[in-house]
């Protein structure tokens, strides 16, 4: 036989119980700020830019097939990412002082593809950085693109725009204060009933 659940006692017992909430709520929230000062916000800015075909200069005797079109378009998109410009942005970075090991450079940007628009995004705790780090990346992939066209490693019907350069952030996308001040409350507010239910279950 179950017991029914009268909602109307629940949210008393929840009443009496406040302070538990209430402590469990500030604890969570003041471990939410502490994680903040150990983690620093990080900013991402990103870059834009799009690539597409031209069919007006396709020339070919075959079916010109959707992979076909993928592959030509993932083909000059992800020459931002070929090894000359990703050596060519960290030597800069290097010298710039934006990232202190080679490796940053790997753990903090993304390249990704939404149809035929492309996002550079790069990740700092700096967001000077972050748009710094972003922009030089995407003028480098850029001229890059651009030396491949003339030298004509890049076929004619495929064509790609210039970068719209990121803007500086304004808001932390990881690690915000208010975020994990947040986060840690919410978290402190189902703890706190979750006590006070069981503290409850106890005094009968």
């Amino acid at each position: 036989m179950t017991t029914e659940i009268n909602p109307g006692e629940q949210i008393r017992r929840l009443l009496k119980s406040w302070w538990i909430i209430a402590i469990c709520m500030l604890v969570c929230g003041m471990a939410g700020y502490v994680v903040h000062t150990l983690r620093p916000p990080l900013y991402e800015a990103k870059a834009t830019f799009n690539v597409w075909l031209d069919f007006n200069f396709l020339k070919t005797d075959r079916e010109f097939t959707e992979y076909d079109e993928d592959l030509s378009i993932n083909t000059v998109g992800d020459s931002y990412v070929m090894p000359a410009v990703i050596q060519h942005v960290t030597d800069e970075a290097l010298k710039r002082g934006w990232i202190k090991a080679p490796n940053e450079i790997f753990l903090n940007y993304r390249l990704e593809r939404k149809h035929s628009g492309w996002e550079l995004r790069y990740l700092s705790t700096n967001p000077q950085i972050a748009m710094d780090m972003t922009n030089y990346w995407a003028t480098a992939g850029y001229q890059y693109q651009m030396e491949l066209e003339n030298s004509a490693s890049i076929p004619a019907y495929v064509r790609f725009s210039e970068p719209t350069l990121a803007v500086l952030p304004s808001q932390p996308v990881r690690y915000g204060r208010n975020n994990l001040i947040l986060a840690g409350a919410l978290i402190g507010l189902v703890i706190g009933i979750l006590l006070s239910g069981r503290l409850s279950r106890k005094e009968k």
